[in-house]
């Protein structure tokens, strides 16, 4: 289930993508973070040229979230 465009063209957020994209990964929270994956979720077209760069951001800060969580004390 996608977000409704309204009135408005499906690519009128596309300037913002890269933005969401750099957010998932700069983002210094992990709402921050959340809120630039959602905004890819809803907006970013299945075959969008970010797709990638996305997928691999998510898995890099799964990765550090993993190191970071499981790391003995």
């Amino acid at each position: 289930m996608n977000a409704s465009h309204g009135y408005l063209p499906l690519d009128a957020f596309n300037f913002a993508v890269s933005h969401a994209v750099t957010l998932v990964e700069a983002g210094r929270t992990v709402d921050q973070k959340r809120i630039g994956y959602l905004f890819c979720a809803e907006v970013m077209p299945a075959e969008h040229e970010l797709q990638l760069m996305l997928v691999n951001t998510i898995r890099k800060v799964n990765l550090t979230w993993n190191i970071y969580v499981h790391q003995p004390l």
